[in-house]
């Protein structure tokens, strides 16, 4: 469906804040489903710091059996039982405020840097994707590899498959600097 049918992804910095701003474009989301997600994952070994077996925070939007909406951001771990690995799990830390969503499919998620291991510039979040899913029960909820899985953009770009995930070089939240004018030349009167 249009709703969980993934456009682009795109991380930010917006100036004179201390934020990450992550955006998930979505088809149209003038009708949201219920019970589904909508997430931005990326690696960080600051995950850590929440659970020692989580390599990965999410930042997303999630509607209830009402449709409801609602955001947050937290951990993904993938347990190792032996030699099998598990299924990923979302483990929530908290709300996001001043998140938002448009019928255009345009959804914002700001996340505090304070909130993921206050990443520096020159820091990197590796292998940024999107992932959709649907059809959410009290069991499946939090598990990011199941049948539920609609869309993402693991080795896409966009919708081409042509790229690999991407990554994010962290700049600060600083504003661009004005450009130097160059000087315009005036014609000298004899």
């Amino acid at each position: 469906p249009d709703s969980l049918a993934i456009d682009y992804i795109s991380a930010a910095e917006p100036p004179g804040t201390s934020n990450l701003v992550f955006k998930v474009k979505v088809t149209s989301l003038s009708s949201v489903p219920p019970n589904s997600r909508w997430r931005i994952v990326w690696n960080s070994y600051a995950a850590q710091s929440y659970d020692p077996a989580a390599e990965q925070f999410y930042a997303g939007m999630r509607t209830d059996s009402n449709g409801a909406v609602t955001f947050d951001y937290g951990t993904i771990a993938t347990a190792v039982v032996g030699l099998v690995i598990g299924v990923p799990t979302e483990t929530p830390i908290g709300a996001l405020p001043g998140s938002s969503f448009n019928a255009d499919g345009t959804i914002t998620m700001i996340v505090p840097k304070s909130a993921v291991g206050n990443p520096q510039p020159g820091d990197l979040l590796g292998a940024v994707n999107g992932r959709t899913f649907t059809g959410d029960t009290s069991q499946t909820q939090n598990l990011e590899r199941s049948t539920l899985l609609v869309d993402h953009t693991f080795v896409k770009g966009q919708r081409d498959n042509g790229h690999p995930a991407a990554t994010y070089a962290v700049v600060g939240n600083v504003a661009c600097a004005a450009p130097t004018p160059t000087p315009t030349p005036k014609p000298h009167k004899k």
